[in-house]
C-alpha cells in the first residue's frame, strides 16, 4: 500500500513529465495563441502539467509583456477547465488553478485593470481556501490583494490584509513574504504622506532582505526608499538608492521596473535642475513603456518631459509632445486622461507660467490608475 508521501511523489513526477511534454508546445503558443482559441483543445494538452507550464511562462513574461502574460494566464485557465477532474487529487487541481488565477490577477494589475485583478485574486483565494495545507498560498493572494488595495487608496483594508497574512507567513516560516509585507507597509505610509514612517519600514525591510539576499525585494526596497529620500531632500542618498535599484532590476531582466526606477532618477535630476539629462533619460523611459504597451506609464514619463522642456524654454517641443500623448490616450480610450491633456495643451499655448498646472495634470493622470472615475478639475486661476 502506497504511503501519502509516495502518492505525492508520484503526482509530482507526473506533473514534471507533463510540463516537459508541454514545453515546446507552450513556447510555440506564445506567437500563435489567437489561433489556439479557435480550435478544439488537443487531448494531449488537457493536463495539469500543461496548465502549470502556461502559468510559468505567463509569470516569466510579465515584466516584458504584461498583455501577453494576461493572455497566457487566461488560456491556462481555459485548459484547466478541460482537464479531467478524476485524473488528479483535488488539492493538486486547486493549487494549479489557484496559481493560474493569481497569475491572471497580477497581469491585470500590471495593466492597471484593478477590478479585474481583484476578481481574479478572489478566484485564486477560493481555490486555496478549500485546503488548509494551502494556507500559505492563500495568504500570498491576500498580500497580492493588499497591493491592489494600496494602489486604489483602500489603505486600511490593505494594512489589515498585510497583518493577517503576516501571521500565516510566520507560521510557515515564509520570511520572504514577511519582508514583502513590510515593504508594502512602507509604500502605504509613503502614499499617505508619512515619509518618516515609510523610511523606517523600508529600512527595516532592507535589513531583512539583505540577510536573505532576495534581489527582487532588495531592488524594490531601494527604489521606494530612494523616492522617499527625494521628498526628504536627501538627494545624494536618494541617487545612490535609485541607482542600486536600477542595477538590480536590470540584472533581473525586469524592464518595466527599470523604467519606473529610471523615471524616479529623472525626477531627481529635474529636482536638481539637470533638465537636459532628465529629458534624455525620460525619453528612453517613455519608449520602454510604449514598447511594453503601458500607455499610462509612458504618458507620465512624457509629462515629466514636458516639465523639463518648459523649464528650458522649449515650449514648442513641450506642446508637440503633449499633442502626441493626447493622441496615444485617445487611441487607448483613456477618456478622463484625455480631458486633462486637452486642458494642458491649451494651457501650454497661452499660459506664461504653466509649471504648477503640469504638475497638477501629472498627479491627476497618476491618480487615475487607482481612481478611474476621478473627475479632472483645473487649478483655480
Amino acid at each position: 500500500m502506497k504511503s501519502a508521501q509516495d502518492s505525492l511523489r508520484l503526482i509530482a513526477d507526473r506533473l514534471a513529465d507533463e510540463r516537459a511534454a508541454a514545453r515546446s508546445v507552450v513556447a510555440t503558443l506564445r506567437t500563435s495563441l489567437d489561433a489556439a482559441w479557435d480550435r478544439a483543445l488537443p487531448e494531449a494538452w488537457r493536463t495539469l502539467g500543461f496548465v502549470q507550464e502556461l502559468t510559468s511562462v505567463s509569470d516569466s513574461v510579465l515584466e516584458q509583456n504584461p498583455a501577453q502574460s494576461r493572455a497566457l494566464a487566461q488560456f491556462a485557465l481555459a485548459v484547466a477547465a478541460a482537464v479531467p477532474r478524476a485524473d488528479y487529487p483535488a488539492i493538486t487541481i486547486a493549487q494549479v488553478e489557484g496559481h493560474a488565477w493569481k497569475a491572471l490577477g497580477t497581469a491585470h494589475r500590471y495593466l492597471s485593470a484593478y477590478d479585474a485583478a481583484l476578481r481574479a485574486y478572489d478566484a485564486a483565494r477560493r481555490c486555496f481556501a478549500a485546503f488548509g495545507a494551502l494556507a500559505d498560498e492563500e495568504a500570498a493572494v491576500d498580500l497580492a490583494t493588499a497591493v491592489v488595495f494600496s494602489e486604489i487608496g483602500r489603505f486600511d483594508e490593505a494594512l489589515a490584509l498585510i497583518e493577517q497574512s503576516a501571521a500565516t507567513f510566520a507560521s510557515f516560516r515564509d520570511e520572504q513574504r514577511v519582508v514583502q509585507g513590510t515593504l508594502l507597509k512602507g509604500m502605504i505610509h509613503h502614499r499617505r504622506g508619512d515619509l518618516r514612517a515609510a523610511r523606517i519600514a523600508y529600512e527595516s525591510a532592507l535589513m531583512s532582505a539583505q540577510e536573505r539576499d532576495d534581489l527582487h525585494t532588495l531592488a524594490a526596497i531601494h527604489n521606494n526608499l530612494g523616492q522617499v529620500l527625494i521628498e526628504l531632500n536627501e538627494t545624494s542618498a536618494a541617487a545612490d538608492a535609485l541607482a542600486r535599484a536600477r542595477d538590480l532590476f536590470a540584472g533581473l531582466e525586469m524592464p518595466a521596473e527599470v523604467g519606473r526606477t529610471e523615471g524616479a532618477l529623472a525626477r531627481l535630476l529635474l529636482h536638481n535642475g539637470a533638465y537636459e539629462r532628465a529629458i534624455a533619460l525620460l525619453q528612453r523611459v517613455r519608449q520602454r513603456f510604449l514598447a511594453l504597451g503601458m500607455i499610462d506609464e509612458a504618458g507620465l514619463a512624457a509629462l515629466d518631459m514636458v516639465d523639463g522642456l518648459v523649464a528650458t524654454n522649449d515650449r514648442a517641443a513641450a506642446l508637440r509632445l503633449t499633442e502626441t500623448v493626447l493622441a496615444e490616450f485617445r487611441a487607448a480610450r483613456l477618456e478622463r486622461a484625455i480631458v486633462a491633456l486637452a486642458y494642458l495643451q491649451e494651457l501650454l499655448r497661452e499660459h506664461p507660467s504653466p509649471a504648477a498646472s503640469i504638475h497638477h495634470v501629472r498627479l491627476y493622470v497618476e491618480q487615475l490608475r487607482s481612481d478611474p472615475d476621478r473627475v479632472f478639475l483645473p487649478l483655480p486661476e
